[in-house]
């Protein structure tokens, strides 16, 4: 007996969006008074920062290693000649 298993469409985690529906949901959340509104709404904010900070200088990091070995090929060439 085989079992078929159904594709699922896997989106991409994105961290920023996470945080924002979590904040969202932490604004509706009545169970939470303000003083914990508050508080949870500001550790999300600063960790969405962090992780806003991080995928900038991941982006320019690539950028980076990019220009590197593209300096590097042509070194290489330049040699070769």
């Amino acid at each position: 007996m085989v079992k078929k298993f159904q594709m699922r469409e896997v989106k991409e985690f994105d961290p920023i969006e996470y945080y924002d529906k979590r904040i969202e949901e932490v604004q509706r959340d009545k169970d939470l008074n303000l003083i914990q509104k508050t508080m949870v709404t500001k550790y999300l904010e600063t960790r969405k920062k962090m992780i806003m900070k991080l995928s900038v200088r991941e982006k320019s990091n690539r950028q980076e290693a990019i220009r590197t070995k593209a300096g590097r090929e042509k070194q290489s060439e330049n040699k070769m000649i």
